[in-house]
């Protein structure tokens, strides 16, 4: 049967693979089928299961002293597939967790249907993806010297300043050009020094043909300051800012009362002492600010 374009298919799932798969893995086309007529799966879907299958069989095919008997299959052979492609193509733990669910589907669907006698997942877990690793700390106190960074975009600048105001994420979309005034701060005027102020009634993140509209969503805004993110080398994703602005001001107000802190950061006593236990388990990554290049 004709395989995929699997080089366009594995774009979409942030890598791709330079070789191509011929041997065809065991009830593709049984599989496909349930995976189409029974559980209604997306075509896009059910590619990329039949992707994901096909090339986890031909690396068994290809690393097994026991031949291409799907029956075969031990947890550690879906161990070493996960690794390899970790390592080969240099994805993540969360994407490599794709993987292993779209081969759960493929494996599921063979036990079920009584095809293989033993599933091979079933000790099997996914890979633990540390969530703290692209939250970083200090930022606020480098932001005199970032808001003069030129090649910033005043979108980045700004969504800076107003998470440092104890701005919610849920918030930023709703600030206009006029509220920037009533934050009375050093910060204040340096930042409106380096950006185009527009006029008040505008909105600080707004629409590109309508500034009296704002943005429909965080992840617009995120899209706008993906290319900042390079030069300050660190997320700016809203809820990770608000996130890493929550660690810092636990650090550095370690006076506050309990009730001061709840207060200001508008947390749940169960949220106070989950950051609060995090401050002590995890090694955060620090800001590092490097001056900009001359060019």
């Amino acid at each position: 049967s004709t395989l995929f374009p699997y080089t366009t298919l594995f774009r979409s799932c942030n890598v791709i693979f330079s070789e191509v798969l011929y041997m065809e893995y065991p009830y593709r086309e049984k599989f496909l089928s349930w995976a189409k007529d029974v559980k209604h799966y997306r075509e896009s879907t059910v590619m990329l299961y039949d992707y994901t299958v096909n090339s986890f069989y031909n690396y068994f095919y290809s690393q097994s002293e026991h031949g291409n008997d799907i029956r075969l299959v031990r947890p550690q052979d879906i161990t070493n597939y996960l690794v390899n492609i970790q390592e080969q193509h240099h994805i993540v733990a969360n994407t490599a967790n794709k993987y292993y669910f779209h081969l759960k589907k493929y494996f599921t669907f063979l036990y079920s249907n009584h095809l293989i006698d033993e599933y091979p997942l079933i000790d099997l877990k996914t890979y633990k993806v540390n969530k703290y690793t692209n939250i970083t700390l200090g930022w606020q106190q480098y932001l005199p010297e970032i808001f003069k960074i030129a090649e910033l975009s005043d979108d980045a600048k700004l969504e800076l300043f107003l998470i440092s105001q104890n701005i919610e994420p849920k918030g930023l979309l709703n600030i206009t050009f006029g509220q920037l005034q009533n934050f009375n701060t050093e910060n204040t005027e340096i930042l409106l020094n380096n950006i185009e102020v527009k006029p008040d009634n505008y909105f600080v993140f707004s629409l590109k043909n309508d500034p009296e509209k704002p943005l429909n969503s965080l992840n617009s805004l995120l899209m706008r300051v993906r290319p900042d993110e390079e030069i300050l080398n660190m997320t700016l994703a809203p809820s990770k800012l608000r996130q890493s602005y929550i660690y810092n001001y636990l650090l550095t107000n370690k006076d506050k009362s309990e009730i001061e802190l709840l207060d200001h950061l508008h947390l749940s006593i169960k949220s106070l002492v989950y950051y609060r236990q995090n401050l002590l388990n995890i090694d955060f990554n620090n800001f590092v600010y490097e001056t900009p290049k001359e060019k």
